[in-house]
């Protein structure tokens, strides 16, 4: 099994035990059941849930990221058995939902372990019946992994974000009733295009494809603060970065629930994706 890096544990969730479904035909995706419970954990500002499925012989683990409360989720899907596709993979959360392609997505590759990683929209999960999350052209077999319980697991996460959001000093009531969420305007565009070259040293020597900032802004549109998740804020081209948001980039402040200016956040993401990424570990 994959060894994945874990923070702190938000919860350990325990449900009701595995079931095996049936057997489909053969030209439907293989069925993929729980092996493992869900797994909710914070690590790097960032909070996860985990699970393992089993469709056969193989071993498949779903990963599910997300930074805040309103942010695109981020799914990672791999297989310790189930080679790769080059192919353009597909996602479909409901019978009665298009699949969704995914085509920015990138290559996840650790020893025996590969997959895919793409952005899904932050209200992917709101159907209140769970379902399956069937994965098309994106490995040597379709399968359809059984997410039972994921409402009460995102529920967890949501706990998880709120207490992201204290860290930065927010409050995540007020945040989540947010009617406008803080973004950069249109002058600030190339000054922050300007921070994906300054800030490649430091993803080629951490070997990752992105780097993230977060910045706190006021009710003015001012980023008060800065920094970079993870390993990538030590570096000084990163803070050099951090110091051209502070000093000249400028934003359309959040609005509350009832129209006016607060205090709120915006991620920042430079990035150049590459055909390979490592996985967590």
């Amino acid at each position: 099994m994959l060894n994945l890096r874990v923070g702190a544990a938000i919860a350990a969730l325990t449900f009701a035990p595995f079931w095996t479904s049936p057997a489909l035909a053969d030209d439907q995706p293989l069925a993929a059941v729980p092996s493992s419970q869900w797994h909710a954990a914070l690590e790097d500002g960032l909070c996860h849930l985990v699970r393992t499925f089993r469709a056969g012989d193989a071993e498949i683990q779903f990963i599910l990221r997300r930074r805040a409360p309103g942010y695109n989720f981020e799914l990672n899907v791999v297989s310790d058995t189930l080679d790769r596709r080059n192919r353009t993979p597909h996602t479909q959360y409901g019978l009665g939902t298009e699949p969704l392609r995914h085509g920015y997505s990138f290559r996840l590759k650790d020893g025996d372990w590969e997959g895919f990683g793409a952005n899904i929209p932050a209200d992917y999960f709101d159907n209140p019946v769970e379902q399956s999350l069937v994965i098309t052209d994106a490995f040597e077999e379709d399968f359809a992994l059984d997410l039972q319980n994921i409402n009460s697991a995102l529920m967890v996460m949501d706990q998880c974000l709120d207490e992201v959001l204290r860290s930065w000093g927010l409050d995540p009531i007020q945040q989540r009733a947010l009617s406008k969420m803080a973004v950069p305007n249109e002058r600030s565009g190339e000054i922050l295009s300007g921070l994906t070259m300054r800030t490649s040293r430091v993803r080629d020597r951490l070997d990752q494809d992105s780097i993230y900032f977060i910045a706190m802004v006021d009710g003015e549109g001012i980023a008060t603060s800065c920094r970079a998740e993870g390993e990538a804020n030590e570096y000084d081209d990163v803070q050099d970065a951090c110091r051209e948001i502070l000093q000249h980039a400028r934003f359309e402040p959040a609005l509350d629930a009832d129209g006016e200016p607060v205090e709120s956040f915006v991620i920042i993401e430079t990035w150049i994706y590459t055909y390979t990424q490592h996985i967590f570990l």
